[in-house]
């Protein structure tokens, strides 16, 4: 993967989730950052086990997708406490 140059204030921003595509909330709200960012001179970049975003910014890793055999089959499961909003 070849980094591009940036102007001198640019930052390289990560974003990470199992998936980039399609019209999913993640993916949508993800787009809208990216816009925003790469305005402001910034240069965004993605990992997960999908991506439908330019290949030169993006690192797919199949074993991130949440539909993936050794992700599906988990049985980890938040606590109820990590879910719970704070009051």
């Amino acid at each position: 993967m070849t980094l591009h140059a940036l102007p001198p204030k640019g930052r390289r921003i990560g974003f990470v989730s199992t998936r980039f595509s399609g019209t999913d909330d993640v993916s949508l709200e993800t787009q809208k950052w990216a816009e925003v960012l790469e305005g402001m001179g910034h240069a965004c970049y993605y990992f997960g086990g999908s991506s439908d975003r330019p290949a030169e910014r993006s690192r797919v890793v199949p074993e991130a997708l949440f539909t993936h055999t050794d992700v599906a089959g988990s049985t980890w499961r938040p606590s109820p406490s990590a879910l719970a909003l704070p009051r």
